[in-house]
């Protein structure tokens, strides 16, 4: 097995920095959209320029709580789900590469 650097694999485009960095995304979204949902449940007050009454204020706050906060979930779920294709594809072309040299040498 051949010994590559990090930065090497890095600049190559071999090695994605991007399914990190999705998953500290998600945290901050996720805070972000649960600090809202619980401000419209606990200040409904702060909502009456949409003139929306304090218990569908509240009713929406739970729903961003919940259908927020999964939406949010799926959303960053599918873009690690592609970069996780890349990481088998590119295993799997490592693989056959192997495979290929071997036949080669034999």
């Amino acid at each position: 097995m051949q010994y590559t650097s990090f930065y090497a694999e890095y600049f190559a485009f071999r090695e994605l920095v991007t399914p990190q960095l999705i998953k500290v995304v998600y945290i901050v979204g996720a805070c972000f959209i649960t600090a809202a949902g619980l401000v419209s449940i606990l200040s409904p007050e702060t909502l009456n320029e949409y003139d929306v009454g304090p218990i569908l204020s509240r009713l929406g706050g739970v729903f961003l709580l919940l259908v927020g906060n999964l939406v949010w979930r799926m959303m960053c779920e599918g873009a690690i789900l592609l970069f996780s294709l890349h990481e088998l594809l590119v295993s799997i072309d490592t693989r056959a590469k192997g495979l290929v040299l071997r036949g080669k040498n034999s």
